[in-house]
């Protein structure tokens, strides 16, 4: 869905349509709503397609691909000749509902999605996730799930021709048609249903539209939602795409709170939230996303009852001052809300996946171990945690995962239990001595060629590369406070927000290049990805009034020579 979002190379090159907003057809209900400028004029048009060509090798028309969210229910992709005719300035995409009997094969569909997209922008660069975005097993094949209720809604210039386009996909594709108050559309054999709803091209599942011709014809609209109006009068101008998600609303599998849930490690970086409100916002130079949210009644309680703590941003201003990637979070078992069930989205999403002969799925092998209890052995000690990566060559290379122990006796316990997941694993693990550690334990695992070191000591839990990363852990010679990498990332946030991570993506690129990966089976597609890109950063805790709290990543971009080399 997120594909959606970076339609803006396929509209017209003077858009003069109504720039009507499809929220205002789209029902009040609607747990989940996308929309994006299809058609951009002036600044935004020239940052996102200068932003769009440097991440796809300075491609002409950088999401030309993105097409595919149209061929409707032919399977034919239409040419962007056909769409300039009539395309707007505004496109949305919501989901209604799932049906309850029907949410677990959604969220298993939505998974499924996002391993191959993570999978394929791993193996193939980001053309390799767009296309598993936008094919038939994409998004437009979620609309088409029996029990996802939903609809791509576009503003028009010409509604005749958008009217034309849609009857040609419908005859193309063997449609009936449809009459539901008034309005008449087709729906297609595998139960695609696509029509004009005034001005608005609509297409998606038949209740997805009937909601539509329902909202129109004066039912709520999302548009004038109490949370929606809120959230979008906080949000900055000059935003090229928008996602709002009714956590609370969403719930299931697909939603924030339920053991295995996909938006559970989501909602917990950002305070769980009861509605979120994420825009994209491209520069010549960066991509920004802001993350807007309001606090459900669970974090309003939370916040009460457990004071200020530990913050994502001081475990990483406290991190060894070598990291080019790094990651700070700050109670994990209160980001986590209590619940294994992020825990076990992360072991779901990194199962099974490789590069080439690297098994990156031996490494989360735990997580989904039946033979540690997540909740007692692991969650239950978990307090302030920080992620970093330092070392530009395999010879210095270091890397670890921190935790500080809220329960020590469970934290050293902790090593001994997931050395013998990894065994039971396939792994192997012995024992070892590290100063300044009480319990330590070196596990190699299956296809995985680095060393993984568990180890207890001075009331912190580490996961390793080796002996070295984890007195680095220990005793940091420095600090990323004080660096440039640091000062960098604030920098790049701006508007006070303090970094919680930061990575420097040139420094991963000239790793794999000293080891000879960035042509080897399963990095190329990294590498690919990797050239465009400078440096990231990402914050939490801005305040802006009426409840409001904002979360921003920003990307920034390497200049016209390094992308393109």
């Amino acid at each position: 869905m997120l594909a959606l979002a970076l339609l803006a190379g396929c509209g017209g090159s003077s858009p003069s349509g109504t720039n009507a907003s499809p929220a205002t057809v789209v029902p009040a209900s609607a747990p989940v709503y996308i929309d994006a400028v299809v058609s951009p004029s002036g600044s935004l048009k020239s940052d996102a397609l200068s932003a769009g060509r440097k991440l796809t090798k300075r491609q002409s028309e950088p999401y030309a691909g993105l097409l595919k969210l149209l061929q409707g229910p032919t399977g034919k992709t239409p040419s962007a000749k056909e769409v300039k005719t009539w395309l707007g300035e505004n496109a949305g995409l919501f989901i209604g509902s799932i049906s309850a009997s029907g949410a677990q094969g959604a969220a298993g569909a939505v998974q499924g999605l996002l391993q191959e997209a993570l999978g394929k922008a791993l193996s193939e660069g980001l053309s390799g996730a767009e296309a598993a975005l936008t094919g038939s097993g994409g998004v437009a094949g979620l609309l088409s799930h029996s029990s996802v209720q939903g609809a791509l809604v576009l503003d028009t210039t010409n509604p005749s021709a958008a009217r034309s386009f849609l009857e040609g996909q419908a005859h193309a594709a063997g449609a009936h048609s449809v009459t539901y108050r008034g309005i008449t559309f087709d729906v297609a054999p595998d139960g695609i249903a696509q029509g004009m709803v005034h001005d608005f091209a609509v297409i998606g599942s038949e209740d997805g539209v009937k909601s539509v011709i329902e909202t129109e014809a004066g039912g709520a609209a999302l548009a004038h939602a109490a949370n929606y109006q809120k959230l979008l009068s906080s949000a900055e101008s000059g935003r090229l795409a928008n996602a709002y998600l009714d956590l609370e609303s969403l719930g299931g599998p697909l939603g924030s709170g339920s053991a295995g849930s996909l938006l559970a490690p989501f909602s917990g970086l950002l305070g769980h939230p009861s509605v979120v409100y994420a825009s994209l916002i491209p520069s010549a130079s960066s991509l920004a996303l802001d993350v807007d949210t309001l606090p459900s009644n669970r974090a309003r309680a939370t916040s009460a009852n457990s004071g200020t703590g530990t913050t994502g941003a001081q475990v990483l201003r406290g991190l060894p001052g070598n990291a080019w990637l790094a990651l700070g979070f700050g109670n994990l078992s209160r980001t986590l809300g209590g619940s294994t069930a992020a825990l076990h989205t992360v072991g779901s999403l990194f199962s099974g996946l490789s590069l080439g002969s690297f098994s990156v799925g031996s490494a989360f092998a735990p997580l989904s171990s039946p033979s540690l209890n997540l909740q007692r052995e692991l969650l239950s000690w978990m307090g302030a945690t920080g992620v970093y990566v330092g070392g530009s060559s395999l010879l210095n290379l270091q890397a670890a995962v921190i935790i500080d122990a809220r329960n020590p006796a469970l934290a050293r316990a902790a090593v001994g239990k997931l050395a013998g997941a990894y065994r039971a694993a396939g792994g192997t693990s012995s024992s070892t001595s590290i100063p300044g550690t009480e319990t330590a334990q070196t596990v190699k695992l299956s296809g995985f060629p680095l060393t993984l070191t568990l180890a207890y000591g001075q009331g912190k839990f580490i996961a390793g590369l080796g002996t070295a990363s984890v007195q680095e852990a220990l005793h940091p010679q420095s600090t990323l406070a004080g660096s440039s990498a640091y000062t960098t990332a604030a920098s790049a946030l701006g508007q006070g927000i303090e970094p919680s991570a930061l990575a420097e993506f040139h420094t991963l690129l000239g790793l794999l290049e000293s080891l000879g990966l960035t042509q080897a089976p399963g990095f190329s597609g990294i590498a690919q990805a990797l050239k465009p890109l400078d440096s990231l950063a990402a914050g939490t805790g801005k305040q802006l009034g009426n409840g409001v709290q904002r979360a921003r990543l920003t990307l920034a971009l390497a200049s016209g020579e390094a992308a393109s080399g």
